[in-house]
């Protein structure tokens, strides 16, 4: 699954985030107080080809959001810029646990930006990106 290889590859690739325990995929818990999620989002709509059997579904086009969140804003910021920069541009190639799931592309939609802080004066900062993948 796409936030499965997403979160793989973020962790892989940095010493700031660990899956389960500071890096989390679709539900962002209350503690710890400083954590980063991966969200899916909407994206685009499929990319269709011709095939000997007709019109095939060929790649998809989903959303991801990452959400970095800290009672300290420099820490929050650090850590969204840091999967900004690892993340942004990844192309052409498979992700470390997937099954064969081919990633044209994963691009930033926006540089990270300041959402705010929760009810626990905690910041919230945040990143989308969209994604070129084959199905499955």
């Amino acid at each position: 699954m796409i936030l499965d290889d997403v979160a793989t590859y973020l962790a892989a690739n940095s010493t700031r985030l660990t899956v389960g325990v500071n890096l989390t995929k679709g539900y962002m818990p209350a503690t710890p107080s400083t954590i980063t999620t991966l969200f899916e989002t909407g994206g685009q709509s499929p990319i269709h080809t011709f095939s000997t059997g007709g019109v095939v579904r060929a790649f998809e086009q989903p959303g991801i959001m990452i959400h970095s969140r800290s009672t300290d804003y420099q820490t929050a910021r650090t850590t969204i810029e840091a999967a900004y920069t690892i993340l942004d541009s990844v192309g052409n190639r498979t992700l470390p646990t997937s099954s064969g799931t081919w990633y044209g592309s994963i691009d930033a939609v926006q540089a990270p930006f300041d959402i705010g802080q929760d009810a626990n004066d905690r910041h919230l900062l945040s990143v989308n990106f969209a994604v070129r993948k084959t199905t499955g």
